[in-house]
């Protein structure tokens, strides 16, 4: 329970941890200020209707709710509404991973890696400016202030990596660790703001912990349990789940000293943490119906289904619902209403409601909801809707296959470029992270992820007799002129990933292994992102570091970059070079680089002739999203338009990922899209790309010529409101 509403607004300055805290500290970080980024709003009409929504908040003034909210192929941001499900507004673009509100309720604190390591910032409310929290170290968790408003505590990883509690004066002269190798999993602070309270271990072996930090001493409360404590709202009871038997629950509540004032039965929990009520009746967690037990009937006293010491025969059944437990007579009522699948929840500040994270059967992601505890009204604050995702063109440009979550589940569908259906494939549920692609010849339909790869053809499934080989695919790469694919995949009896040739045969794909050259060739360490020249007669390919091209026959490797010779000069800043991609006529080849400085990390596009003549930076921008730092998941590798004049790729615009060609003559960017787009390809014999649009935060498949021009939709765009008269209110009777 958030109980943050009992703060009161921290002071400006203090210049110590508090009395009784020793001068010396075991680790003292000067915190100087970081810098400050303005926050840009999205495009006009992007931030007012998220897609579903989880992670939310309740602010401690009760008037506005803090959630993440994202399509299934953006990273989560950060969104606000008021109280009531109202006025929805997205207050960041560079992605979120977790979030908290500030005491005072002016501004929300949120973890991010959008530069590849996690940083913590502060947005502002009003003006949605962030600026980053200074000092902190690498890993930390959101900071809790503590309810005085004088110290803050997190955790981060010590020296060892191991979970340390770590305590800061809110005028960020000091930071100090106070555990050391106890692996601590969650705190929360005592209402005297001079005690924390925590849990730590491993597995089996965690307990409940508190610390003195007027003494500096801290004392083990618990030991050998299993779930998330929770601290009683008058702040002098924890409530926590203690295992009595595999997937079967007791909740205990205990003193602020440890010792055990009452043991509960909760044969209907299935989550190891619990959420107090505001008047300390009850406690609310995750639970299931019972469908069978030792005991006669799911309504016979608690501690008849755990009476002796052998497991209980309890089997549970149905969605997962909040359920409350009555602390006086042990009693199990069930809470949110039938068919709503809950992930979360958590309680409001006065007490009043419930904020839900659940699904409906037809939901397509986790979406809101605000349950009156006193009503039992339920009203649904978010929608999510479906996604059109990581279209392919055929090799003749005449189908596109594409992903489709549209029935409640992921498919693949085959349509023509008028959108109309050609083909489906309902029986195949594709993992997260499939792509897909085409064999020219066949026709055949390619479908991979990193677990695995599958191929489709008209006359049924194709054999590909060496897929046990591989533990993991990396990347596969299929020729434009043959039915021949190359494998960037980590063998099943080795760690380094390896190059292979697949070849359709007789119905059959033959594996070729292109991992070790001639006697008296150069050898390579690693094949990463390799690929077909034009007409199938080169393979370029990354060693991680540089770009290198061989024959197509595994022949002749040379590398076209010398980025491992300017590292290993260079003490400031190392380059790694990926995904190379040919131009139409095979004369040169574009690629990615990633270049590591202390402060930065940046990405550039180059463009080189095949022999290493001529390199050419063609663009560069700051990695600063979280899109960015993993752009692999969510988009596909820059290409050359039909006439090798422009390359196409997916960059950073106001935080967002939006589609952008560069000259390859003049390194001239042009933006093609400016509300969203990600996973752009191009049709081969034509000279236009389909992409996944994410205007109005939805997923949708677009057509555009290369140039930007006669953008249209290819499929129908389903209509999506977050007015209450398409969400609906519903009343659990």
């Amino acid at each position: 329970m958030n109980h943050a509403a009992r703060r009161t607004p921290p002071p400006r300055r203090l210049r110590s941890l508090g009395p009784g805290i020793p001068a010396t500290i075991a680790m003292v970080l000067l915190l100087v200020a970081g810098p400050s980024l303005a926050g840009r709003s999205p495009s006009k009409g992007q931030d007012r209707s998220p897609n579903g929504g989880w992670s939310a908040v309740w602010s401690p003034d009760g008037s506005q709710i803090a959630f993440l909210s994202s399509t299934p192929h953006t990273a989560p941001d950060l969104w606000v509404m008021t109280v009531d499900g109202k006025r929805p507004h997205r207050l960041t673009t560079g992605g979120v991973d977790a979030v908290d509100w500030s005491p005072d309720s002016s501004s929300i604190v949120v973890a991010t890696t959008r530069r590849r390591f996690s940083e913590i910032f502060e947005v502002d409310l009003a003006s949605g400016i962030e600026e980053r929290v200074p000092g902190l170290p690498p890993g930390a968790s959101l900071p809790r202030v503590s309810p005085d408003g004088q110290l803050f505590a997190f955790t981060a990883p010590d020296s060892q990596k191991i979970q340390a509690l770590w305590v800061g004066t809110w005028d960020r002269s000091r930071v100090e660790m106070v555990t050391e190798l106890l692996n601590v999993r969650s705190f929360f602070w005592g209402t005297e703001s001079r005690r924390l309270y925590f849990e730590a271990g491993k597995a089996y072996g965690v307990g409940i912990w508190m610390l003195d930090l007027a003494a500096m001493q801290s004392r083990n409360l618990v030991n050998k349990y299993v779930g998330t404590p929770a601290l009683s709202p008058d702040g002098q009871h924890i409530a926590f789940a203690y295992p009595i038997h595999p997937g079967v629950f007791e909740l205990h509540i205990i003193s602020l000293t440890g010792e055990e004032e009452q043991v509960l039965s909760s044969p209907r929990m299935t989550e190891k943490w619990v959420v107090w009520d505001e008047s300390m009746n009850s406690l609310f967690y995750l639970g299931q119906d019972l469908g069978h037990s030792s005991a006669s009937t799911p309504e016979n006293r608690p501690e008849e289904l755990h009476a002796s010491d052998e497991a209980p025969r309890v089997s549970r059944t149905g969605e997962v619902a909040v359920w409350s437990l009555d602390i006086s007579t042990g009693t199990e009522s069930r809470v949110s209403p039938e068919g709503l699948h809950v992930a979360h929840f958590s309680i409001s500040p006065d007490g009043s409601a419930l904020l839900l994270e659940a699904v409906r059967p037809r939901s397509y992601a986790s979406e809101l909801y605000r349950l009156d505890l006193e009503t039992r009204t339920l009203d649904q604050w978010t929608v999510s809707s479906p996604s059109w995702w990581g279209p392919a063109p055929s090799r003749d440009s005449r189908s596109i296959a594409y992903l489709t979550d549209d029935r409640g589940g992921d498919e693949i569908r085959v349509c023509d470029l008028s959108g109309n259906p050609v083909r489906a494939f309902p029986g195949a549920i594709p993992p997260p992270g499939t792509r897909l692609s085409w064999l020219p010849d066949s026709e055949a339909l390619i479908v991979s992820w990193g677990d695995g790869m599958a191929a489709f053809a008209d006359s049924g499934s194709i054999a590909w007799p060496n897929a046990d080989s591989h533990r993991k695919i990396l990347y596969l790469s299929p020729s434009l002129t043959s039915d021949k694919l190359l494998l960037d995949a980590v063998p099943r009896y080795g760690e380094l990933p390896g190059l292979y040739e697949l070849e359709l045969v007789d119905g059959i794909l033959v594996q070729r292994d292109l991992r070790f050259p001639p006697e008296g060739e150069l050898g390579v360490e690693v094949y990463l992102q390799p690929s077909y020249s034009t007409d199938g007669r080169e393979i370029a390919f990354s060693d991680r570091v540089d770009i290198w091209v061989m024959h197509s026959d595994g022949t002749g490797r040379r590398w076209i970059t010398d980025f491992d010779e300017r590292n290993l000069a260079s003490a400031d800043e190392a380059v790694f070079a990926s995904h190379p991609v040919w131009s139409r006529r095979g004369d040169r080849i574009c690629y990615t680089t990633t270049t590591y400085r202390k402060d930065e990390t940046i990405r550039e596009l180059w463009i080189v002739g095949v022999d290493g003549s001529h390199p050419k930076r063609l663009f560069r921008e700051p990695i600063t999203t979280t899109f960015q730092s993993h752009q692999e998941d969510y988009t596909s590798p820059p290409f050359f338009d039909l006439y090798d004049e422009r390359i196409i790729i997916t960059a950073s615009r106001d935080g967002m990922p939006n589609l952008a060609s560069i000259s390859v003559d003049r390194g001239r960017l042009r933006w093609l899209t400016q509300n969203g787009a990600v996973f752009p390809n191009l049709l081969p014999d034509e000279d236009m790309i389909v992409y996944t649009s994410l205007e109005a935060n939805q997923e949708t498949l677009r057509l555009m010529d290369s140039d930007g021009r006669n953008d249209h939709a290819l499929l129908p765009r389903p209509a999506k409101s977050n007015d209450a008269s398409t969400i609906g209110r519903h009343t659990q009777r």
